[in-house]
């Protein structure tokens, strides 16, 4: 019973679990990062190899739209909400209020849109599919407060709940389909579900969690929604052409291309996608971290990262292009081999996004996402064209090429942006420097898991 009550406490303690220093929080948010990725596969693989490639492609189409409309609704909530938890947390009360209903309106609103507008996608799917899609958007309030609550979790630095909450719905829906499996019930629809419940019972305790702790004001309700409003308006073309520039690919698939044909591409995106967990810890703790700093030390700590990141994540994607064909067969089967061109150009660019995620921290945790909108604008501008040209001609290996060719532009842009602002002080290329501080950081934690296991033995 102590030890429930002590779970309980250490549970509830929000902003109570701190992290200081950045290696710290990095490394918690890459071992929760490697958690999800270990989930998320376990759950992909076995969907895949009971469902085949068109089952999957189904299942696939059914979970992506409730998030997808949802964040484009987001109107920047969520880096606002990051950025003034941080500089008035005399006002969190409000600010957690003002996102509660933000969520209530916002996401009804995007159900609304959801339900009239996402069949339009979907004419190579058969009716029951559309009509789980349209059910499914009753899901994006909630979606939306999710997102809010994660950034109260960042603010606060409370990332041992922050990764508890992002690996416990990819383990609920592990053992929702565990269970599909030994029933006898393995079913696009079924699985889906299993994927689109599991988040419910997790948002319910993140949120039990902060209510405890921050409570609910009323006070001043007006002044905050113009406070969140006038930075995320700023930030929400950000969200909003990162949101569809990220989903763009799969929305074209779903639409262009066939059931089975999704299938593949959702295979691809999964293995493509491990080596990203490199760039989520760094951005995870970056922005949080740099917001509030002087433009100097925001500079300083993107491009540090931005270099060991990208180091770090060229190295796995490397490997993974040599390994991609063997993996799929083994993981997955080899019904899905038509899918290894694409796994290896997505790498590629995987290399190359993220590099463009880390730096763009530095204009959001300065309070300037316009440039980042601009960027995201080209690139969608550029996305779109490439994607509608090369689909058709080449298939899934066109889709992975127009992405490449976007990401190498944005990369490009923002290179550009910070070298006109900051002229001979951006080094992008991994140097001696870097190098000692992995080492010495790798050597501190080292330290501190062996003094961790002195203590407990």
């Amino acid at each position: 019973m102590r030890s429930v009550a002590n779970w309980r406490a250490s549970l509830l303690s929000f902003g109570g679990q701190k992290t200081s220093s950045f290696v710290s929080a990095a490394s918690k948010v890459l071992f929760s990062s490697v958690c999800l990725m270990a989930l998320n596969m376990g759950t992909g693989i076995l969907v895949a190899r009971f469902l085949g490639p068109e089952g999957r492609g189904e299942q696939a189409a059914m979970i992506m739209w409730p998030q997808f409309i949802a964040f484009t609704l987001t109107f920047g909530i969520p880096s606002s909400l990051v950025y003034y938890y941080k500089k008035n947390k005399a006002f969190a009360s409000d600010y957690f209020t003002v996102s509660i209903l933000f969520a209530a309106v916002l996401g009804l609103i995007a159900a609304a849109i959801g339900v009239f507008f996402v069949p339009q996608f979907l004419s190579e799917y058969s009716p029951a599919v559309i009509i789980y899609v349209q059910l499914s958007m009753i899901l994006c309030p909630i979606v939306l407060l999710s997102a809010y609550m994660s950034s109260a979790l960042q603010a606060y630095d409370n990332y041992r709940l922050l990764n508890l909450s992002k690996t416990s719905g990819p383990f609920i829906s592990l053992v929702l389909i565990i269970v599909l499996i030994a029933t006898g019930q393995v079913t696009p629809m079924l699985t889906a579900t299993a994927y689109l419940a599991s988040g419910l019972p997790v948002a319910a305790v993140v949120f039990y969690v902060i209510y405890k702790q921050i409570k609910l004001s009323f006070r001043s309700l007006k002044q905050r929604s113009k406070e969140l409003f006038g930075y995320g308006i700023r930030a929400y073309a950000v969200d909003l052409l990162g949101t569809i520039s990220m989903q763009l690919d799969q929305i074209l698939v779903v639409a262009m291309l066939t059931p089975t044909q999704m299938g593949y591409y959702s295979v691809a995106l999964a293995l493509s996608k491990l080596p990203k967990i490199i760039q989520t810890t760094i951005v995870t703790v970056l922005f949080p971290k740099a917001s509030g700093n002087d433009e100097q030390t925001v500079l300083r700590m993107t491009l540090v990262s931005f270099r060991i990141g990208v180091a770090v994540t060229g190295l796995f994607c490397i490997a993974a292009i040599f390994l991609s064909s063997f993996a799929i067969e083994w993981l997955y089967g080899h019904e899905f081999l038509n899918a290894v061109t694409t796994v290896q150009i997505l790498l590629v660019r995987e290399i190359v996004a993220s590099g463009v995620g880390i730096m763009i921290q530095f204009f959001m945790a300065n309070g300037k996402p316009g440039f980042i909108s601009i960027m995201e604008a080209i690139g969608i501008s550029l996305n779109v064209p490439l994607m509608l040209w090369l689909l058709p001609a080449y298939g899934l290996p066109g889709v992975a090429i127009a992405l490449l060719a976007t990401a190498l532009v944005r990369l490009a842009f923002v290179s550009i942006m910070l070298r006109r602002r900051y002229p001979g002080k951006v080094q992008l290329i991994l140097n001696g420097s870097d190098i000692r501080l992995i080492m010495q950081e790798l050597r501190k934690l080292m330290d501190k898991l062996k003094k961790r296991r002195e203590q407990s033995s």
